[in-house]
């Protein structure tokens, strides 16, 4: 029987176990077979029962308990469903997804799309639709794109599947088509073109640092948010956690995910400072640095 938390837990989106990538069923056996791309154990098959049911209306469902819904919930419970963590399940957002396009393509941008990538369809509502390059994407470019998304040789191989597709233009990653954009800036791009609207642009190129350059991207026709990758002057700089109430995201059309010093280090100093009342003195920013990049490196393994 599935505990009632985990049945709440997945409504909300979250996905009882990770790294799933295909699951298929045994019509003989009635099992289903869970395939599994672990990092670290590689490929895992799981082999689990699988119950036959039917998700019907409330008042259809009582059709079949002679109207009775004591009848019902005593029925339903002999397998695990709990009828009040499904009642209001009507109550509910129609939530649109959030279109990202990813202004750069490096280091940063690569791991960005892995991340996004290997997410959708749990619930983030980010969808990523476009990469935008300066240089020329041809046959050989845009192949070598797919393959530095494909290997990284720090986080390892990337548990999808990447196609370059020239003749479209397109990266296909785990089946969802990224147009790749060639453009020396943002204003030339219309993002509406390729059904893109209301976008959040994560500009991850470093050229880009102050509001005045970024305000540029919101000339570009479907761009609604700005995403700076690095610290930025003149936007708010956020670090979740620390700081990431003070702004309302309604508000804000152009921000900062500040720099990895300041996300290693920030949280830390801020738990120093709300429990303990100390103020902790650097000599030069270089001290500063070296200890965050410490934390960083230990956060990271």
């Amino acid at each position: 029987m599935i505990p009632a938390e985990e049945i709440e837990e997945f409504l909300k989106g979250s996905d009882p176990e990770q790294y799933i990538v295909s699951v298929e069923f045994d019509y003989v056996s009635d099992s289903i077979y869970k395939i599994i791309e672990d990092p670290i154990k590689g490929k895992i098959v799981k082999r689990d029962t699988f119950i036959p049911f039917a998700w019907v209306g409330d008042l259809r469902g009582l059709n079949f308990y002679q109207g009775s819904k004591g009848l019902q919930k005593e029925a339903m419970s002999k397998y695990g469903i709990v009828i009040d963590k499904l009642k209001n399940t009507k109550d509910f957002k129609n939530l649109k997804p959030k279109d990202v396009v990813l202004y750069g393509f490096g280091r940063i941008g690569r791991l960005l799309a892995r991340e996004m990538m290997s997410k959708m369809g749990k619930g983030e509502q980010l969808r990523l639709r476009a990469i935008v390059t300066r240089d020329r994407n041809d046959a050989s470019s845009l192949e070598k794109r797919a393959s530095l998304l494909r290997y990284d040789s720090v986080h390892g191989d990337f548990h999808g599947s990447v196609q370059a597709d020239a003749k479209n233009n397109v990266l296909i990653i785990n089946g969802t088509t990224v147009h790749v954009i060639t453009a020396n800036s943002p204003e030339e791009i219309d993002y509406t073109q390729y059904g893109i609207e209301d976008a959040l642009v994560i500009d991850n190129t470093g050229a880009f640092t102050t509001e005045e350059q970024l305000k540029r991207h919101l000339s570009s026709k479907g761009v609604s948010k700005v995403l700076l990758t690095a610290p930025g002057k003149g936007v708010p700089n956020i670090v979740y956690g620390v700081n990431h109430t003070d702004y309302n995201p309604e508000n804000v059309t152009i921000f900062s995910a500040a720099s990895c010093t300041t996300n290693a280090i920030t949280p830390v100093l801020k738990v120093v400072e709300d429990n303990l009342n100390l103020i902790l003195i650097f000599h030069s920013k270089s001290e500063l640095y070296l200890i965050s990049q410490r934390i960083l490196f230990y956060i990271l393994g």
